[in-house]
């Protein structure tokens, strides 16, 4: 059967709450990852009480019914909220992604759709990947594309979380024609068979032909120009400042660091946009915020980011 995983994420943040709030209504068969202490707080056991939620161990999730939703639990049973050490809330986030990634490469489900964890944690926690693309990377040996879907538009970062004064030595053909094959085969497997794509460029004005960098005609157009035979409605390099205004007339768009991409992205779907990994060998999606602790158990945690990922990851799992 196919099944969505739904790991829990920093449990002093909003993840548990997102992740419950958007399974409410849900039709899709999905599992929940997390401790189960989390239900001793009001707001979680309310969340929780409306739902058919079974608690399951991971070797016999193949018996739960579709109807209901299967709760791993990871133990921690000391970790009530809100109250959590940092320590904690980082290795309980760990140890969730790594139960969510073994179900996956068992087989035992379809996808992976994680709640936000916090950076802080991971390196509190004493992890040296502190956040899901660089976990998720360094379990399966290779470095990840991280991409954004939202019904406004579509973005891939050729970048990731690395410092700016780095990213114009990381701009290398190789690294942007792996970017530009995994959207494509990403954009296909959301049924545009032929997608338009257009490549930012890295300087102001897209470099204005070498004057303000040489990274667009050195490298990013000969990038475009040796992959323009297989992906033919691949254009750029654009500049960034007007690229964006334009984005509806492209299926997406490839930007080379991460504030030049999310910025303008959160700035229209920062509550409905989803995190996707590219070039791994499972699927997993996730909202496009962060833990948010400050408003954490309050009960107003918008779920509407968190359920996007589920329906995506579900979609991208069933080829429809």
């Amino acid at each position: 059967m196919k099944r969505i995983a739904i790991t829990l994420g920093d449990p002093d943040g909003i993840g548990p709450e997102v992740a419950l709030k958007a399974t409410h209504g849900l039709e899709y068969p999905v599992v929940l990852i997390g401790p189960m202490s989390l239900r001793q707080h009001p707001l979680i056991g309310d969340l929780c009480r409306d739902l058919p939620i079974t608690t399951i161990h991971p070797d016999h999730l193949s018996t739960l019914p579709p109807s209901e939703i299967g709760w791993i639990d990871i133990g921690w049973d000391t970790a009530v909220p809100p109250t959590i050490p940092k320590a904690i809330s980082g290795h309980i986030a760990r140890k969730s992604i790594d139960v969510a990634i073994a179900l996956a490469q068992s087989g035992q489900i379809s996808a992976i759709t994680t709640a936000p964890i916090s950076k802080e944690n991971q390196v509190i926690a004493g992890y040296k990947e502190w956040d899901h693309t660089s976990i998720l990377g360094q379990h399966f040996g290779l470095e990840p594309t991280m991409a954004f879907y939202s019904k406004s538009f579509n973005v891939v970062l050729t970048t990731i979380h690395v410092p700016l004064r780095d990213v114009p030595s990381m701009i290398t053909a190789d690294r942007l024609a792996t970017t530009i094959t995994r959207t494509s085969e990403w954009l296909g497997r959301l049924g545009i068979s032929t997608p338009k794509i257009a490549v930012a460029g890295l300087n102001p004005h897209a470099g204005e032909n070498g004057v303000l960098g040489s990274e667009e005609t050195e490298i990013i157009v000969p990038t475009i120009r040796a992959l323009t035979e297989r992906y033919p409605l691949i254009s750029g390099p654009f500049p960034a400042d007007t690229l964006f205004s334009q984005a509806h007339r492209y299926d997406c768009i490839v930007a080379m660091y991460h504030d030049q991409g999310l910025a303008p992205l959160k700035t229209v779907a920062f509550d409905s946009a989803v995190n996707v990994t590219l070039g791994l060998p499972i699927i997993r999606t996730s909202p496009d915020h962060g833990t948010a602790s400050d408003i954490a158990y309050l009960g107003k945690a918008n779920p509407m980011s968190m359920r996007s990922a589920i329906e995506l990851a579900w979609k991208l799992a069933n080829g429809t």
